[in-house]
């Protein structure tokens, strides 16, 4: 949730979690993607979203 990602020192603006290009939060190694992070609210986007964060965090772990 928003209030938990706040809480970690996240970065959040009309609450929603603010990402970079890679949907990486401010917080190192923490990522975000779908509805919290604002946008279109529609299946397609979030699903969209996962493939794009996945990714970004299989390449982060590399």
């Amino acid at each position: 949730s928003v209030d938990f990602a706040s809480k970690l020192g996240v970065v959040v603006e009309k609450n929603n979690l603010i990402v970079d290009e890679n949907y990486q939060t401010n917080v190192e190694g923490l990522f975000a993607a779908g509805d919290i992070i604002g946008g279109k609210l529609q299946i397609s986007k979030a699903v969209y979203d996962g493939m794009m964060v996945a990714d970004s965090i299989i390449k982060y772990v590399k």
